[in-house]
């Protein structure tokens, strides 16, 4: 066996050791810039929390941190140093809560998921539908707004619909030379192109969604709701 380099024998690895970092720095750039993007994209910004594994690079968390929304830290699986699943299911339990109690509320419905899914709420917050058959036809702002009034920070609509940004509605000359995949035969997206995406996009609520619960408060928003739902008929 060769004699170990600290000890005067050669050195088994050669490389210069800013060669090592070269791939691994701009791959990391771009990520950062990812991350950034897709924050503004998900209008993540104060009220929101990021769940976040408590070993990984300072980079990864920082965009969401300039956002102003909160980091909240998870355990690491010891094997794959990733965020560890149980932890983080943990941390997002009353968000079932609550949507297994829209089930039983009037005039509101939680979105689905998928199976195997379970509903966290991130991005946007959490999503419910709203049906206004179900309360005679009240008007959504009137809702949201008595929600308000109860103490419940509920929003409509959540984020934008992507086709409707003007970029893609009307189409947008990106290189500036007019052969772009936006411009000449492109047909953009007129209001009305995507009827029953937008005829949904009108019902969507949503709520912001905190990991590090209160004890009760998830009870309280389901009560809000339905003290607001069982009495509609003075809203009317």
């Amino acid at each position: 066996m060769s004699l170990l380099a600290i000890n005067g024998g050669p050195k088994a690895v050669t490389v210069h050791p800013a060669e090592n970092w070269k791939a691994p720095v701009e791959a990391v750039k771009q990520q950062v810039c990812k991350l950034i993007y897709d924050g503004i994209w998900f209008q993540c910004g104060p009220g929101d929390e990021v769940l976040h594994p408590a070993y990984t690079w300072i980079c990864s968390i920082a965009p969401a941190v300039h956002m102003g929304a909160r980091p909240v830290f998870c355990e690491v699986d010891p094997e794959t140093l990733l965020i560890d699943p149980s932890d983080l299911e943990k941390r997002i339990q009353y968000r079932a809560k609550i949507f297994e109690a829209l089930g039983n509320i009037k005039g509101i419905t939680p979105v689905k998921s998928y199976p195997k899914a379970k509903p966290a709420g991130f991005y946007g917050g959490m999503h419910m539908l709203y049906q206004p058959e179900e309360l005679d036809g009240l008007p959504v702002e009137k809702l949201l707004e008595t929600l308000k009034a109860e103490g419940v920070d509920m929003s409509h609509r959540g984020y934008g619909l992507t086709h409707r940004l003007k970029l893609f509605a009307d189409g947008f000359d990106i290189y500036g030379k007019g052969n772009g995949p936006l411009t000449g035969d492109y047909p953009g997206y007129p209001e009305g192109s995507l009827p029953v995406t937008e005829e949904v996009h009108n019902r969507i609520l949503g709520m912001p969604t905190y990991i590090e619960e209160t004890p009760g408060d998830s009870d309280a928003v389901v009560q809000a709701m339905e003290k607001v739902t069982e009495n509609y008929k003075e809203l009317l």
